[in-house]
């Protein structure tokens, strides 16, 4: 009951329209862009070639894919296409942490190093087959120069295009999800959902945890209650 009032108010904010829009800021923030990957050879090459062809300057993003106890040709196919990749067999004297995702994310930061992962800003994830617009980075900026940045930002999120009512309905939620939810809570100043494409700050996030440490399957939402039990923003756009 509760949660169903505080989303029909949160909405009236929704229909009012009217969002606070980040605009067009030149290129300054670094970010670590980071994908886990597990055996995903016929996928990788998406996010990958999608992020090299970013409308940002390459001086200001470093794409690493972490082929993690990956048995494919993961790795291989994802140097091909210009990523960095950093492997299980390249760290094996790097102490693990957590599980799943959290626990590969973790693993790639603690490879770079802390001097390494404080160059950047932001460290972003990108799931193994995600599509990534052109300009996705040039928009986190915006966002983090405009909003002083934030702990966390949250990109739009959609599905991919396809057949069938399954598909649609995912795509409709997706669209509800954003429209109805995300925007008004950032605009409101509330936390909302973190999902793939959320950028997370190095110096107010990372470091202050030591690494990916979110000790559970669903990483994003355990970042979320983090950012939210310290109070931090994480803004959704």
């Amino acid at each position: 009951m509760i949660y169903m009032i505080y989303y029909s108010l949160v909405s009236i904010k929704a229909y009012r329209g009217n969002f606070n829009i980040a605009p067009h800021h030149k290129a300054r923030t670094k970010f670590l862009v980071l994908i886990p990957a597990v055996n995903e050879e016929a996928v990788i090459n998406i996010p990958v070639d999608d992020l090299k062809n970013q409308k940002y300057p390459k001086k200001l993003f470093d794409v690493y894919v972490i082929a993690d106890h990956c048995t494919d040709k993961t790795a291989m196919i994802a140097k091909k296409h210009g990523a960095k990749v950093i492997t299980t067999e390249m760290g094996l004297n790097v102490k693990r942490h957590g599980v799943g995702k959290s626990n590969t994310l973790d693993y790639g930061l603690h490879y770079l190093g802390l001097n390494e992962w404080n160059k950047y800003k932001y460290v972003v994830v990108i799931d193994s087959d995600n599509n990534v617009a052109s300009n996705f980075l040039q928009r986190l900026n915006d966002y983090a120069v405009e909003f002083s940045e934030p702990e966390a930002i949250q990109v739009h999120l959609d599905s991919k295009q396809g057949h069938g009512f399954i598909n649609k309905g995912l795509n409709l939620s997706f669209i509800r999800s954003n429209y109805f939810q995300q925007l008004p809570e950032g605009d409101l100043g509330c936390a909302s959902l973190l999902g793939t494409g959320f950028a997370t700050s190095t110096k107010k996030v990372i470091n202050q945890v030591g690494g990916f440490r979110f000790h559970t399957l669903t990483e994003d939402a355990y970042e979320e209650m983090y950012i939210i039990s310290v109070q931090y923003k994480n803004l959704c756009k």
